[in-house]
């Protein structure tokens, strides 16, 4: 659910009726600013970011209780019902400075998310300090993270996603990488499995978050690799 969209109430609407329908899982995003969309004529809302969302998810959860204060239930005698989600929030480890970031992501946390998964991961030294830092305000504890896979398809999309989708950050050398690959595609996944692999094995990490883009045939391939998939 992105803040750009509604506002605090009609957020509260939709959650309330999702709830209804069986949903638990939700992801608190901000949003991109509308001007990256194919809609730059559609006005923002931000009635709040993902903070306030996930503060107002989990006053849901925690009390049973609207951002406004009012209790969840049919009647004033009734106890409030206690929405029981699981909330998540995102994180960029290549964001900003590694110290910065991980202040955002300890209020995160302490307004109660529950997993945080990331932007694509290509850079492993970033990474590293990224995860460093979230270490010394020990968000590591609290939260499971999921950091983010995305094989791209050819090297003109990975162009495409370093010149116009925020949050991504790519290396000169792993540009170069698959660039220069015969075999783009197969570049692309192989870079994906040595980039799960060594994350894997040095971080106490609660899984992945895999971003298919159209290219979801391949998933089996690279978690069976990583020997990830289910007997």
């Amino acid at each position: 659910m992105t803040c750009r969209d509604r506002s605090k109430l009609g957020m509260q609407a939709d959650l309330i009726s999702a709830y209804a329908h069986g949903i638990r899982n939700i992801l608190c995003l901000t949003g991109d600013y509308v001007t990256f969309g194919d809609h730059p004529m559609s006005k923002p809302v931000y009635d709040m970011d993902s903070t306030n969302a996930i503060m107002m998810v989990n006053q849901l959860r925690r009390l049973g209780k609207s951002y406004g204060g009012g209790a969840i239930a049919d009647s004033a005698k009734e106890e409030p019902f206690k929405m029981q989600w699981c909330i998540g929030g995102a994180a960029n480890p290549a964001g900003n400075k590694p110290e910065h970031l991980a202040r955002v992501m300890a209020k995160k946390a302490a307004a109660g998310v529950d997993f945080l998964q990331t932007q694509p991961v290509f850079d492993l030294e970033v990474f590293d300090k990224w995860w460093k830092a979230m270490e010394r305000e020990g968000v590591t504890k609290k939260v499971a993270i999921l950091p983010g896979i995305l094989p791209p398809r050819s090297h003109k999309g990975l162009e495409f996603m370093m010149q116009h989708v925020p949050g991504i950050w790519v290396p000169p050398h792993v540009e170069k990488r698959i660039r220069e690959a015969s075999d783009q595609k197969q570049e692309a996944l192989e870079l994906s499995i040595e980039t799960m692999r060594t994350i894997k094995e040095r971080y106490p990490i609660a899984g992945f978050h895999i971003y298919p883009l159209a290219w979801s045939e391949n998933v089996p391939y690279i978690l069976g690799e990583l020997g990830l998939l289910p007997g």
